[in-house]
């Protein structure tokens, strides 16, 4: 019944988070990236979507260990995992902020949906789970889907997108401008680290 409840409340945000239109901000080297205003945050929220080498199984493996983000996604220092029952996987992560802003953190809930063609990771923040850290930013809004599907045993279609409150002292409109660049890094980053398998 837990799980139920978790997979509809996953799928009924989605339909939420879809629903509204896209703006193309930038383009490179086959990176597309769109964003939006968020109706629950002053930050924008965005839409990355690329084509790349690597297999679905291949790419779902990297997006379902957290332990590897530091390695491709951008700004992430670092990750634990908290629990893997199967149904459900719960992680913490730690931003890095640029000074003089302290860096974010936040616990998040992942729940992936898989069949032949295509695969879909739905994480959500999670509150009351991990003890705050001293000189750490609670985030407690922050949702975000990875959707993978492949037509072929070599290349894959990646759609990712995310929206969340940084909170605390770091002006939205700086986030704003800089809402762009991430998400290429993130998907550059990713490309290399799978090239690497």
């Amino acid at each position: 019944m837990k799980s139920l409840l978790l997979v509809l409340t996953a799928f009924l945000s989605t339909i939420s988070f879809y629903a509204q239109d896209w703006e193309l901000s930038k383009e490179k080297n086959g990176i597309k990236v769109y964003t939006r205003k968020s109706e629950n945050s002053p930050i924008k929220a965005f839409r990355v979507v690329t084509t790349m080498q690597g297999n679905m199984g291949t790419l779902l493996a990297a997006l379902r260990n957290p332990i590897s983000y530091p390695l491709w996604y951008d700004h992430c220092k670092k990750t634990e995992v908290i629990s893997n029952d199967g149904d459900g996987l719960i992680y913490y992560v730690e931003m890095s902020m640029p000074f003089p802003f302290d860096n974010r953190d936040i616990v998040y809930e992942m729940i992936v949906k898989q069949t032949e063609a295509s695969a879909e990771i739905i994480y959500r923040a999670l509150t009351g789970v991990k003890d705050e850290t001293d000189g750490l930013v609670r985030m407690d809004y922050a949702k975000g889907s990875w959707i993978i599907s492949s037509s072929d045993a070599v290349t894959s279609t990646i759609i990712h997108e995310f929206e969340g409150d940084h909170k605390g002292n770091v002006p939205a409109g700086i986030v704003n401008l800089f809402i762009v660049q991430g998400p290429i890094n993130t998907i550059e980053r990713l490309k290399e680290y799978i090239r690497k398998k």
